[in-house]
């Protein structure tokens, strides 16, 4: 009976020492339960919250595409720019070559025009030297033919003096002839009379 009752009290020790154990190893479990149900709360916010990084992320990955496309197009609307305006600089450094041989021929062009005035200042210099002499000359002419005028003058009333002396002497001429004839006409009558006297 004694025996009975220690092997129960044995067991009831055992089963009482396996429960506490069993306790403990619950009571552990559920601690551990408890860090790890921790650990997946905390994952699950790591996870959400990572989630939400991961949206944020894509949702910049979209907006960094977006800009880098415009970007792109930025980019290359710039390289065709930058053509654009390499072809316009081409084309302004022929123009400038052109406008630089257009400037040296015009320096020859004005080189000659000033040689061309100044021989025509020269020429001018003279004609206006010529001019004078010209002036003087035509002064000099101009008394020399204010004189002749004069004298032409002179000559025209002496010429009209000579004319009507002409005409008067023409008639003393006839007169004289006529008087001529009539003296013939009496010398020949007085002739013929003295012939017929001596006959």
């Amino acid at each position: 009976m004694n025996h009975d009752n220690n092997t129960m009290e044995k067991n009831i020790f055992s089963l009482q020492e396996t429960k506490n154990s069993q306790k403990l190893r619950i009571d552990s479990l559920i601690i551990e339960l408890e860090r790890y149900k921790n650990i997946c709360e905390d994952n699950q916010k790591n996870i959400k919250r990572q989630e939400g990084e991961k949206t944020d992320f894509m949702s910049k990955l979209e907006e960094t595409r977006f800009e880098l496309k415009n970007a792109y197009g930025k980019l290359k609307a710039k390289e065709e720019n930058l053509t654009f305006t390499q072809r316009q600089l081409d084309d302004a450094n022929k123009n400038i070559i052109s406008l630089k041989n257009n400037l040296s021929e015009l320096d020859q062009q004005f080189t000659r025009a000033k040689l061309e005035i100044n021989s025509l200042n020269s020429n001018l210099n003279k004609e206006r030297g010529n001019r004078m002499d010209c002036e003087k000359s035509n002064e000099n002419l101009q008394h020399y033919l204010n004189e002749k005028s004069i004298e032409n003058k002179q000559l025209s009333i002496d010429m009209d003096g000579a004319r009507i002396q002409i005409e008067r002497l023409n008639m003393e001429k006839a007169k004289n002839l006529g008087e001529i004839e009539q003296y013939k006409s009496h010398v020949l009558n007085l002739s013929e009379a003295n012939d017929r006297v001596f006959i």
